[in-house]
């Protein structure tokens, strides 16, 4: 392009006050907060990336963009091309804590249990897989995750560790008498069955 193209009204590069002004800037894709790096989401990428890589997540003024890819290789909510509205997210800390994570950021084990349900309401599988182990490392002796919803979230790890302790194993029998056996998933019923009628672990 000719220089003197820029400065042609007809071409849209001016303004009506015949300015021209030229937006530019640096783009951060990660940060490093105590040791670890964390993807940057805090920032609008540049128009036409944001558009072809990001998932714009926003709550009145807050707003955090995902890597489109990333969040598409691990759940289908983010593949389906007809998914929508997928939802309020008010606590913005707790959906970037499990946008970290799904990115394979390591996040604070203290808030586990509540990034679970964004983990869950999104499908973001590899996160409730990351979640699993941590709540049994890190919950303090004698507390336990609440068995409907390790039932819900299907934490089958965390359900054969609850039914390798007696007290927990007849908090869950109790339980499971209350609810609709046709809501466990085939996972969950095979534990059950191995457990109760065969004690394989």
């Amino acid at each position: 392009m000719n220089i003197y193209e820029l400065f042609d009204p007809d071409n849209g590069w001016i303004n009506s006050e015949n300015s021209l002004k030229i937006s530019y800037g640096i783009q951060i894709d990660a940060i490093q907060k105590n040791r670890i790096w964390r993807f940057n989401f805090s920032d609008s990428h540049f128009k036409g990336q944001e558009k072809k890589h990001g998932i714009r997540f926003e709550y009145e003024e807050d707003f955090i963009i995902a890597e489109e890819e990333i969040l598409k290789l691990h759940s289908k909510i983010f593949s389906d091309g007809n998914s929508g509205f997928l939802g309020e997210f008010k606590d913005f800390k707790l959906l970037e804590e499990c946008m970290q994570c799904a990115h394979g950021v390591r996040i604070d084990d203290s808030k586990i249990p509540e990034i679970l349900q964004f983990a869950h309401n999104l499908k973001l599988f590899n996160v409730i897989r990351y979640c699993e182990p941590k709540l049994i490392e890190k919950l303090p002796r004698g507390k336990q995750f609440p068995i409907e919803m390790v039932l819900k979230y299907r934490l089958r790890h965390y359900l054969g560790y609850l039914l390798e302790k007696e007290k927990s194993k007849k908090e869950i029998w109790e339980f499971l008498k209350k609810m609709n056996l046709d809501e466990l998933d085939g996972e969950t019923m095979k534990y059950f069955v191995a457990k109760y009628l065969y004690e394989l672990f």
